[in-house]
């Protein structure tokens, strides 16, 4: 008979097997992947594991995104610690750093990593310009031990930044430059999935994305602005 224990630790497992199993099947699969394939891609021949574990559907997807943010968010307020003793808690190449960095960390070690490709599909239901929605979906999250809007923070600290804070503006180039590294960064995951790409490059492939990406932030563009104007009326 086991002990409850041992039944606490079967339970974990299987647990996090769910997890594994529905981050790489939404990130291969998109977000409509049904459930029954999920149980069976974690081992599990009870359709309600997840209705058990998780509660939901919204459930799991939330808690994929919980475990992976929490441990990068970890790095971030790191970083930020840092940022915020040497004075360049507003320098904006800096917070695109806090925001590339970590989350490159996660996916080097975890391969072969599905997380881009998870938060690319998780970006695809939002508006293009989506920071706000982003606030209004962390509201409804019970807090955990690493803060979960340490991310939100950094994005905040951008807006600030960018554009003289003019807002739409400053909105939608943090959401661009979000956009844009998270497309980079899950196109990498593929090449390497199939082999077109050597672990060892994710490093300077990541850093080359933070000087990208600061550029979508800081290149003037009249252009852009008077879009922004346009789109987020």
């Amino acid at each position: 008979m086991s002990t409850a224990p041992e039944k606490n630790r079967a339970g974990r497992r299987t647990a996090e097997r769910l997890l594994d199993a529905a981050e790489r099947l939404v990130a291969t699969a998109g977000p409509t992947v049904p459930l029954r394939q999920i149980t069976q891609a974690a081992g599990q021949k009870n359709n309600s594991a997840i209705t058990y574990h998780f509660g939901s559907r919204q459930g799991l997807i939330d808690a994929v995104w919980v475990r992976r943010t929490q441990r990068v968010n970890r790095e971030r307020a790191a970083l930020l610690e840092r940022m915020d003793a040497d004075g360049s808690i507003d320098d904006l190449h800096a917070l695109v750093e806090a925001h590339v960095l970590p989350f490159a960390h996660e996916m080097a070690e975890n391969l072969p990593s599905y997380w881009a490709r998870f938060n690319e599909v998780a970006l695809a239901q939002m508006p293009l310009s989506f920071l706000d929605t982003f606030d209004a979906d962390l509201a409804r999250r019970v807090e955990q031990e690493v803060p979960m809007r340490t991310l939100s923070s950094v994005f905040q600290m951008m807006r600030k930044n960018v554009a003289d804070g003019a807002e739409p503006a400053a909105g939608l180039r943090v959401a661009l430059m979000v956009r844009f590294v998270i497309t980079g960064l899950a196109g990498w995951e593929r090449d390497h999935e199939r082999g077109a790409v050597e672990a060892a490059s994710l490093p300077a492939y990541a850093q080359g994305l933070v000087e990208l990406g600061h550029g979508v932030l800081t290149q003037p563009s009249p252009a852009l602005q008077e879009a922004a104007a346009r789109l987020l009326r």
